[in-house]
């Protein structure tokens, strides 16, 4: 494993600034950027309250930035892993040797995407085209690379989590009675400014909502929480490692 140690090493970093940014998320969502506003809605037969889901306070632009240099990094970990490969075949000088992913199978399939690896054995070759990268093959595998190509301007998102804490009364005081509360959208992962919860005018509902700070994009991890899928990343890294140990 000696020409792969510096890649298990950087992937190690990479898992030590995940828990770095857990904790960075865990005190921004620990400050309850979320809350919950309601309004009426008179149209209706039976006048209503509806409840939506209000973002107070946005993702911090250093946690965007750090999840951006840990998604650099795993990609880069398999590119420096390719061209180690080329080295073991007899090409330690190495130029415009990447790991190669493609949009479709066709696009992997390439001549330009091939090229990136015309310096491996083609058993190594083998190896990486088993593995599928490319959309509708290995789904999380593309969307490790099509993360790193827009971190730059990637967003962040905030969706509700499990509500934390909630009661329910009218004007003659406070009890439960789920009977008189339909939840419209208010599992784990709802989007903000949705309808969550509606119920008779004259009934209230107070409750906070966690929040979960999750992609955007692309399609494969698309509201998928962060640090979750960062996690899933790292491991998916390690196992194209292994794949390679001599």
């Amino acid at each position: 494993m000696t020409d792969l140690a510096e890649h298990f090493a950087r992937l190690k970093w990479v898992r030590g600034e995940i828990r770095r940014l857990d904790e960075q998320v865990t005190a921004y969502t620990q400050s309850n950027p979320l809350e919950v506003r309601w309004s009426y809605d008179l149209m209706r037969a039976n006048p209503t309250r509806i409840y939506k889901l209000h973002l107070r306070d946005p993702v911090p632009e250093d946690i965007s930035i750090h999840a951006g240099v840990i998604l650099n990094e795993m990609r880069a970990i398999l590119d420096a892993l390719t061209v180690t490969l080329a080295a073991r075949n007899g090409h330690p000088d190495s130029t415009n040797t990447y790991f190669p992913t493609g949009k479709t199978k066709a696009g992997f399939e390439s001549r330009d995407v091939q090229r990136k690896i015309k310096k491996l054995s083609d058993q190594d070759k083998a190896t990486i085209a088993a593995l599928q990268p490319y959309a509708g093959g290995n789904d999380m595998l593309y969307a490790l690379h099509s993360s790193d190509l827009i971190r730059k301007h990637q967003r962040l998102i905030v969706l509700g989590g499990e509500a934390a804490e909630m009661v329910m009364g009218s004007d003659g005081g406070w009890f439960l009675d789920g009977s008189k509360i339909h939840f419209i959208n208010a599992g784990p992962g709802h989007p903000i400014d949705q309808p969550i919860a509606q119920l008779a005018a004259d009934y209230h509902i107070e409750f906070k909502q966690d929040a979960v700070v999750a992609f955007s994009e692309p399609a494969a991890i698309k509201a998928k929480p962060l640090i979750t899928t960062l996690d899933d990343f790292a491991g998916l890294v390690q196992s194209i490692l292994k794949l390679f140990v001599r």
